[in-house]
This record gives C-alpha cells, sequence and structure tokens, in this order.
C-alpha cells in the first residue's frame, strides 16, 4: 500500500528578527520530538521514524507562503547544499513574492533529498486546483492517506477535506490519518501534535452508509461499526434466502453497538436504523413472493427500476404459483404458461388483465433488450413506469 502525505504551508508567524516561521518542538503522543518552523517537515520525520514509507508528499500552499521553511526536512549537515536558493527565496518572499520558476527550483534542489515531495501553488481563489491535483497525483491503487491541516488558510482543509471525500470515488483510499499540530497551546516548550482520528472514523461512516441506503449492501457499514462477518447473511439475502437466525444475531450484536456507545447520537441514529430495517424483516412472513415484493419495493425507491421490474413480476408469479396451488417446483420452467393461464382466469378484470400485459411485456423488453412495441412508454418515460409500478402492486394484491 502506498502512503500519500498531503500538507499545507502558509505565511506562518515569523521569529523575532528573522525572515522564517517561528520554530517550536511538536511533540507526538508517544514522546517523539522533532524541532521545525514547519509542522509537515515534523510529521515527515516521524512517519519515517516509525518505518513508514511516505511514496509522495504533495505540499500545497499559495505564492506568498513560507515554501523555504521546507528545507527544515532535509537533515542538518545537508542544508548547506541549497542554501544559495534558500537565500534566494527568502529575498523573493521579504521582498517581491514567490514565483512559479522558483517554487520549482526549489521543489528541484528538494527532490535530491527527499525525491517523493511535489510544491503545489494554489491561488486562494482557485476552488477546483485541490481536487485535480489529487486525480492527478494520487496513485491508481490501495492507498493510506495521512492529511496534515496544520499550515493553511482555514479555508483550504475544509476544501481539501471535500475533495478527498470525491476523489475516493475513483480512487482506491484505504483510509485516511488526519494530523495537527496545534501552535496556539503550546505548553513548556511543546507543541502538542493531534491525531484525529474521529475525521477518518465519521468519513467511513459516511460512505459506507451512503452506499448502505443507496443500494442495500450493509456488511461494510456494519463493519465500520466494528460489527465483522456479515457478508454470509447479505448474499443470503441476495440470493432471497430467509437467514433468520444470522438477522437475529446481528440485531442483538447492532443492540450492543449501541449499548457501548449510549452517549453517542451519531453511533446510536444508524444503529437504531439498521436495527429498525433487520426488524422488520425478520418480522415478515417468510414466503419467497413476500420478500421478492419487499425487494422490489426497496430498489424501486433506490430508482434501480430494472431490479425492481424484475422482482416485482417474479413475486406476481410466485404468489400466484403459491396461492393457485399450482405446486410447480424450481427446475420445471417456473415462469410457465400454465401460472400466466391462471392468472388470467382467476383475474377476471380488463384494467388487471392490461396490467398484467404490460407487465409482462415491459419486463421481457426491459431484460433482453427487445424493442417495446406497444408499452415503450413504461420504458423511456419514468413517470408512465411509476404508474405501471403502483398498478403491479395493486395486481400483487388482487392474487387471493
Amino acid at each position: 500500500m502506498k502512503t500519500v502525505l498531503i500538507s499545507f504551508i502558509g505565511k506562518g508567524k515569523k521569529s523575532q528578527g528573522e525572515s522564517g516561521y517561528a520554530k517550536t518542538c511538536y511533540g507526538f503522543l508517544d514522546g517523539y520530538t522533532y524541532e521545525t518552523a514547519f509542522f509537515g517537515s515534523a510529521l515527515y520525520n516521524y512517519l519515517k521514524e516509525k518505518g513508514n514509507t511516505v511514496d509522495k508528499w504533495l505540499i500545497f500552499g499559495t505564492l506568498q507562503s513560507s515554501w523555504s521553511e521546507i528545507i527544515d526536512t532535509i537533515d542538518y549537515d545537508k542544508q548547506k547544499e541549497v542554501e544559495d536558493l534558500y537565500l534566494k527565496m527568502i529575498y523573493y518572499e521579504e521582498h517581491n513574492g514567490l514565483t512559479q520558476e522558483c517554487l520549482k527550483n526549489l521543489e528541484n534542489s528538494l527532490r535530491h533529498y527527499i525525491s517523493e515531495v511535489s510544491l503545489i501553488a494554489v491561488e486562494t481563489t482557485e476552488r477546483e486546483k485541490y481536487v485535480d491535483k489529487l486525480m492527478e497525483m494520487i496513485p491508481d491503487e490501495d492507498v493510506h492517506i495521512v492529511f496534515d491541516l496544520t499550515h493553511a488558510l482555514r479555508h483550504m482543509p475544509v476544501i481539501m477535506a471535500f475533495s478527498l471525500m470525491y476523489v475516493r470515488c475513483f480512487k482506491k483510499i484505504d483510509n485516511i490519518d488526519v494530523y495537527y499540530g496545534a501552535f496556539d497551546l503550546t505548553k513548556d516548550g511543546i507543541t502538542p501534535v493531534y491525531r484525529i482520528d474521529f475525521i477518518n472514523e465519521l468519513f467511513s461512516l459516511t460512505t459506507s452508509y451512503e452506499l448502505y441506503k443507496n443500494s442495500g449492501y450493509f456488511p461494510q457499514l456494519l463493519n465500520n461499526l466494528g460489527i465483522k462477518g456479515s457478508e454470509k447473511t447479505y448474499f443470503k439475502l441476495e440470493m432471497n434466502r430467509s437467514p433468520r437466525k444470522e438477522i437475529n444475531d446481528l440485531i442483538g450484536k447492532l443492540q450492543k453497538v449501541k449499548d457501548d456507545n449510549k452517549d453517542k447520537i451519531y453511533i446510536k441514529s444508524v444503529a437504531d436504523e439498521i436495527i429498525s430495517e433487520f426488524s422488520s424483516m425478520n418480522n415478515q412472513k417468510t414466503t419467497l413472493d413476500e420478500r421478492m415484493l419487499n425487494k422490489a419495493k426497496f430498489f424501486y425507491d433506490k430508482k434501480q427500476y430494472l431490479i425492481a421490474l424484475t422482482l416485482i413480476f417474479e413475486a406476481i408469479l410466485d404468489k400466484a404459483n403459491r396461492v393457485y396451488k399450482l405446486n410447480i417446483k424450481e427446475g420445471s420452467n417456473y415462469s410457465s404458461s400454465l401460472i400466466k393461464s391462471k392468472i388470467r382466469e382467476k383475474l377476471n378484470d380488463e384494467e388487471a388483465l392490461k396490467t398484467f400485459a404490460d407487465l409482462e411485456h415491459s419486463r421481457n423488453s426491459a431484460v433482453h433488450g427487445d424493442p417495446a412495441i406497444g408499452t415503450q412508454n413504461y420504458l423511456e418515460n419514468q413517470r408512465d413506469f411509476e404508474k405501471l409500478f403502483a398498478e403491479a402492486i395493486k395486481l400483487y394484491d388482487m392474487i387471493n
């Protein structure tokens, strides 16, 4: 897995009588300390000290930022090798403001010692450049993001956080660690460093909850709540099985999550929602056609119309097979003409018969990609399809 460190660099507070950032000694929770003016240097060296290879280091700032302070990252005995460029940058910073050319020269010099570094100048009004650079520079493989939000204008970390949420849709970001060097909380000469795991927790819960709400896939959300191994239960549900015991076990585990986090409303809310859905699932009758009907409604609400159309049609056929006691078994052409003929015989209602014919034709055309002659409006107009689906539910209820 690749590690990508993302840092910000701003103008900072100047040292008295000096041109750079004011130095401080950053203290990590495990006792590691590093004195520097630029927190990104402390974090970079901390990660290396702990055996974490940084494969890319993206440093965002403006042309007015104190870029020269990155030199703190280099071993002290090697800093003299870039001293001329350092002084030139200080001159530009204090008198003229940096140029892109000067920044590129610094990047090239730094790469002799920190090969993975990239210096990215962003104007304060450039909102899209953050996400574009992330899309461009984050590798297309499993990635661990370390996000340093210490030195930046206040809006920059906000834009970066939302940019990472978007980029995660396209890149394989496994997790995000967030660090903050709290200069204003310096005490006894040590500036505390906070690892804000809560942001990663919320990030993971948000993405897995959206997946659950949009598709019904719950294992990832349960995993983020500390409940492992629910994939088999989900697969059984998808295959129209009725794993009541497994669902009850999950309800019990979710209740424990609630009890263990009774003071955390954000955990309780999502646990309550899943418990409610699981309880409703287990309290329902367990006939196959009822399960199909409920899944058809579920996918319809998620706007997955092809799945909903297929399931409602199969629910009607299976209910007819059960209610009319036709006893057609699996493997004997379930959607046989016998079931359809029986439905037509028993309905004895012109509107219901038309609904059944339109539903069957639309289902076959949608599944096989055939022309929907006479019923194309149901497959090409969402509002007409919604009316057909509502009539199909009424048709299901009429079979008794």
